[in-house]
């Protein structure tokens, strides 16, 4: 799964964690916590949507999950959308998560065509 696919980074947050724990032997979610510096009950009660993390809580999770550049800066994108009250800021945030899609897909095509020609 990756975190273009959401529109809400709770859940894409989620995604990322549970592909995380398949692929990586050791790793749980209360270490992410830990290593995050955020309680694994807060982390628990946001990624089940009964609350939200600030921009430095989803930089260090992003850290943690060892998410790319662009994967952390569409969560960060997710986030703002989700806060916003203003339908101007709503279209031009949803307009910048557009953009990062587009630069994601351009990217994973450059590095499955750079695989494919070796």
């Amino acid at each position: 799964m990756s975190v273009f696919e959401y529109l809400d980074y709770r859940l894409g947050l989620r995604a990322v964690l549970e592909r995380r724990k398949k692929d990586t032997p050791g790793f749980t979610q209360t270490r992410l916590a830990e290593q995050s510096g955020i309680k694994n009950t807060y982390l628990t009660n946001v990624l089940k949507g009964r609350g939200n993390f600030n921009s430095d809580q989803i930089f260090a999770l992003a850290k943690n999950l060892k998410l790319n550049r662009l994967e952390t800066q569409f969560l960060f994108v997710l986030r703002e959308l989700d806060q916003t009250l203003m339908p101007e800021r709503r279209l031009l945030l949803q307009s910048e998560l557009q953009a990062l899609r587009q630069k994601a897909e351009k990217t994973e095509h450059r590095i499955a065509t750079q695989v494919a020609d070796d």
